[in-house]
């Protein structure tokens, strides 16, 4: 019995010394591997460009799209875009990223293109360049730097999927929105729930895009977002403010409320995105047989609908979009204006194939049409309804 008894306390007494050990090494093979943590980046960037005609200009060339001052039967070979990128991990809680880009403001060869050089040569620009602290509040990322909007970058260009074509409603009226894909400032987003079903995007920046800062205000960009249906359906709403002059009994701002939803399934995919900014003290005008000058909001309104969708998987698919852009809804054709008062409603459809030869290469026929209606009173003939219209074969590809 003795025996036995010392057996035991012998074995229990090495377990007890042992144990520690084990938990030792286990900890310190943990720690080895955490400590292998190797700092890795990687080159990527895409390109893309058509071979665009007209066949049918604008009398007025009153769009402030790319095409709206190219006059009838222009034909080109351009790149709209081409983007150069690099990310780098720097560790598990921090990683930056950096993209040079050459975009066509205008597709036009003049040396009044700000996208040119002065001696009409294609320029670039800092795009992106950013460093993103991971997790800095649980489920949270903080980005500092150039970075992307929520207002079209985060979500609704992602899903809509063909900025190659053209960009969202809200980014392609930038120049009376003020909406940019790029912005220099801090941004937050997270998630609210462990399944990453609803999440959250914060961001005060310049709001002059990848321009410097020209005035003593900051935009601020909110949006929150929720998956739903096993994350195939998406809604976003987004509220963005900037204020841009303060004058005496005059000041001016823009603020901009956006709702994004689509339904996405591997087949098909349909969106609705539709957006209100209302342009404090925008407009001056004066009304009928009246000298005095009144000042007023204007509210420009935005709707796009657009669906894609797959013919022969991995090989053919489609799209199509519509949108309608209302200038200014509160535009009298009976009034005068001095300042504001955008009297045309836009009708803008873009349709078209997509083949991909390999999986990273896109040639896309496509057509481009724009129709302006002005509401000014008086106005007929092509004054008062015009078009512009593109045919396009565009590439887009991807390289990484």
């Amino acid at each position: 019995m003795c025996v036995k008894l010392n057996v035991l306390l012998t074995i229990g007494l090495g377990v007890l010394i042992l144990s520690p050990i084990t938990k030792i090494n286990a900890q310190e093979k943990a720690d080895t591997v955490k400590s292998e943590f190797k700092p890795s980046g990687k080159v990527w960037g895409y390109l893309f460009g058509d071979y665009a005609f007209k066949p049918h200009a604008d009398s007025l060339k009153r769009g402030t799209t790319s095409y709206s001052t190219l006059p009838k039967d222009y034909n080109s070979f351009n790149i709209r875009r081409l983007y150069f990128g690099y990310d780098y991990t720097i560790s598990e809680k921090f990683s930056t990223t950096i993209v040079i880009a050459h975009e066509s403001g205008v597709e036009s060869n003049t040396v009044t293109d700000p996208s040119l050089t002065s001696d009409s040569k294609r320029a670039m620009y800092i795009k992106f360049a950013n460093l993103t602290w991971k997790n800095i509040i649980p489920r949270g990322n903080l980005v500092i730097g150039q970075q992307g909007t929520p207002t079209c970058t985060t979500l609704s260009e992602k899903i809509w999927g063909y900025r190659s074509v053209e960009k969202t409603i809200t980014d392609m009226r930038s120049p009376l929105t003020g909406s940019s894909t790029t912005d220099l400032g801090v941004g937050l987003f997270g998630k609210f729930d462990k399944n990453e079903n609803f999440g959250y995007e914060a961001l005060m920046g310049n709001g002059n895009g990848a321009k410097l800062e020209n005035n003593n205000f900051k935009k601020i960009y909110t949006s929150i977002y929720a998956w739903l249906w096993d994350k195939k359906v998406v809604v976003q709403a987004n509220y963005d403010y900037d204020r841009t002059s303060i004058v005496t009994n005059d000041h001016t701002s823009k603020t901009l409320m956006k709702i994004f939803v689509a339904y996405q399934t591997a087949p098909i995919t349909i969106g609705v995105e539709a957006f209100m900014q209302t342009l404090q003290n925008n407009s001056i005008y004066t009304m009928p047989a009246q000298a005095k000058k009144d000042t007023s909001n204007a509210t420009s309104f935005g709707i796009s609908i657009f669906m894609r969708g797959t013919i022969i998987k991995n090989k053919l698919g489609f799209f199509a979009r519509y949108d309608n852009w209302n200038a200014d809804t509160k535009f009298n054709g009976t009034y005068t204006y001095t300042t504001g008062g955008l009297p045309n409603v836009e009708n803008f459809i873009t349709a078209g194939l997509d083949y991909t030869p390999h999986k990273n290469i896109h040639v896309i026929p496509n057509i481009w049409f724009d129709e302006f209606s002005n509401r000014t009173k008086g106005i007929t003939g092509l004054a008062k309804s015009d078009y512009d219209m593109v045919v396009r074969v565009t590439l887009y590809y991807i390289f990484r």
